[in-house]
């Protein structure tokens, strides 16, 4: 099924034989066998390129679902095999979750296919909360320069932060924002209780 897959992907036996790293002719013998074994043309060869038939139209799909389902269960065995985790909960800054980070999570789905991961979002401070408690395995916020001595951590990466005002606010009137600007206003921090 592989083989087949890969033909219809790359258009042409020679294309589908350079990924595989085969020979065009074993590309070619292993069509022939799945036709045979199946007692279906996929292929209509009267021409240099393959055409797939609307035999293998159909049987396409259910042959990638096949090879999808194939991998998760050879995972999905790996992943026993190795005692992973079932479930890791993870609690992320409201403010964090896009799709860049889902990307982020992605690999590790992936990684672990029997794995659920349960994403929690919540305020920062929280996030430490359930990490502190035990109710999550990990936490995502915006560093805030202090280090904590009893949790592991380690930078994702970097996002850029822009600080806004009112265009009736006196900030508003300066040509050029200083930190120490910022210091003669108030602050106004939400967060949970």
């Amino acid at each position: 099924m592989k083989v087949f897959i890969t033909v219809c992907d790359t258009g042409s036996f020679s294309a589908a034989a350079r990924k595989l790293k085969r020979a065009q002719s074993g590309v070619s013998q292993a069509i022939a066998n799945l036709e045979i074994a199946i007692n279906q043309e996929l292929f209509n060869r009267d021409k240099n390129t393959p055409v797939l038939t609307d035999n293998g139209k159909t049987l396409l799909p259910i042959a990638k679902s096949i090879l999808h389902q194939q991998k998760y269960f050879d995972q999905t065995i790996e992943s026993l095999a190795k005692e992973h985790e079932h479930e890791m909960v993870i609690a992320v800054d409201e403010s964090v979750m896009s799709p860049d980070f889902l990307n982020i999570l992605m690999p590790l789905a992936d990684k672990y296919p029997i794995t659920h991961f349960d994403i929690i979002t919540t305020s920062t401070f929280d996030v430490e909360q359930l990490v502190r408690s035990g109710r999550a395995q990990a936490g995502i916020v915006y560093a805030d320069g202090e280090l904590k001595v009893d949790m592991d951590f380690f930078l994702l990466g970097q996002a850029r932060f822009l600080t806004v005002a009112s265009s009736t606010h006196e900030l508003a009137k300066l040509a050029k924002v200083q930190g120490s600007d910022l210091k003669r206003y108030r602050q106004c921090v939400h967060r949970s209780a």
